[in-house]
């Protein structure tokens, strides 16, 4: 089941809570209306380009092209809580699949798999990013599922989003990991 997982990208809480700060203190007032833009401003910044990818679906997409409306920084820097931790992320070829809402809830069990379950995890933020909206609810909610099934339990935070854009060519659930020990070292 873990040859899904395609990337694994560490990060520490040093790495958040520079994106926090950047974030905070050079936020446009009306943010980013496309990727293009977004991505120009992370150029100008010093967080760390290995995670830039990543931030789009994290922080820089707003509504339309995020559900839900009232995602915001705070939320995300709340629920991370500036901790270490990892990024793992699946994909698939839109062209190939648009894979139906339990194949995504199964892949992100496989992350949770992934993870060395000894691992207390604090906090988890799952992204989902689409160029259809059609089963994109579904999808949210059968990750919902698993996240109160496999999280509830403990004492984890874990909050969600779904971002939308057109231009996208592949499917992706990405999955911000935090711990409690504050190490990233025990993931994978």
């Amino acid at each position: 089941m873990h040859d899904h997982v395609i990337n694994q990208i560490a990060f520490t809480a040093d790495d958040l809570q520079l994106i926090k700060n950047t974030a905070f203190a050079q936020w446009p007032d009306d943010g980013f209306a496309k990727r293009e833009d977004f991505d120009a401003w992370l150029e100008t910044t010093p967080i760390n380009p290995t995670l830039r990818p990543y931030l789009w679906g994290l922080i820089g997409a707003h509504y339309p092209n995020r559900f839900f409306a009232n995602w915001d920084l705070v939320g995300v820097f709340d629920c991370l809580q500036i901790r270490p931790g990892v990024i793992l992320e699946t994909r698939w070829d839109i062209r190939e699949v648009k894979p139906p809402p339990k194949v995504v809830a199964d892949a992100f069990e496989s992350i949770l798999d992934y993870v060395n379950m000894e691992t207390d995890i604090s906090n988890a933020i799952c992204v989902i990013t689409t160029n259809d909206r059609t089963d994109a609810l579904e999808q949210m909610w059968a990750c919902a599922g698993v996240s109160e099934r496999r999280l509830h339990s403990s004492t984890a935070l874990w909050n969600q989003t779904l971002v939308a854009v057109p231009s996208v060519s592949a499917f992706s659930l990405c999955v911000w990991l935090t711990t409690s020990d504050g190490t990233n070292e025990s993931f994978g």
